[in-house]
């Protein structure tokens, strides 16, 4: 079996004529397995899943619903009883599918498992999606100020002339949300691949392939991170300045 490895970030000094650009740097070192968190539970064999960092939706519904079955053989449990198991077992079982459910959520929680290191507690912003940070802060403090405005303004006639007024900014978000859905697409793809390569090599692995895979693991993970949550604010921008 060979070692656990441990991924830790590293950010590289910003420029000083250029706004500061964040890189991951990924710094492989073996662990010894008894080091790591003994607390944390493996929301994969707590669904009977194989641990990998790529799930079927369908397949992980399924074994949710046989767990979660299992766990409430009767459909219901004690009332009078000061311990509930069934409770506990069912909020355990909860707590592993909304993990595994979220493909940032999972890919955080396999790296866990796999190597020891917590990879949620290095959030930088790739150095490939520098560029939209920059675009999109100022498009977010537009729509931000005019969705405040279109709040506050009592008058149908004025606050139909600033919903007029958003179409152009509505028209750049939405163009840099198609951007950014085709980044997330090229990610979800790396980490198909990346899953691909695991399971092959889940018999017969070097140490080198393993590192290689958990490496593009911690890179999709932080980019997959910032893009959703940048989709996330987009559609809610979109929503703010579309009329009702």
């Amino acid at each position: 079996m060979p070692q656990p490895v441990v991924l830790a970030a590293r950010v590289s000094a910003p420029k000083e004529s250029q706004t500061p650009r964040s890189e991951l740097l990924c710094a492989i070192a073996p662990v010894d397995p008894s080091s790591q968190t003994q607390c944390v539970d493996d929301a994969f064999a707590r669904l009977k899943l194989p641990r990998r960092p790529y799930l079927d939706s369908e397949e992980l519904k399924e074994r949710y619903l046989e767990c979660i079955k299992s766990a409430h053989p009767d459909g219901e449990a004690n009332p009078l009883s000061t311990e509930h198991p069934a409770e506990d077992a069912a909020a355990e079982i909860n707590r592993a599918r909304e993990i595994l459910a979220n493909e940032v959520h999972r890919i955080a929680h396999f790296l866990l498992l796999e190597t020891g290191s917590d990879v949620t507690q290095h959030r930088v912003v790739p150095d490939g999606l520098a560029d939209f940070f920059m675009r999109l802060s100022p498009l977010f403090n537009q729509a931000d100020s005019l969705a405040q405005g279109i709040r506050e303004e009592a008058s149908p006639i004025l606050k139909a002339q600033l919903y007029m007024s958003a179409s152009h900014l509505l028209s750049k978000l939405s163009e840099i949300q198609s951007e950014l859905q085709s980044q997330c697409n090229q990610a979800r793809q790396e980490l198909i691949e990346a899953d691909r390569k695991w399971i092959q090599g889940s018999s017969a692995s070097t140490e080198q392939t393993r590192v290689q895979v958990l490496e593009t693991l911690a890179g999709v993970y932080q980019r997959l991170s910032f893009l959703n949550r940048w989709l996330n604010t987009l559609h809610e921008r979109r929503f703010e300045l579309t009329p009702g």
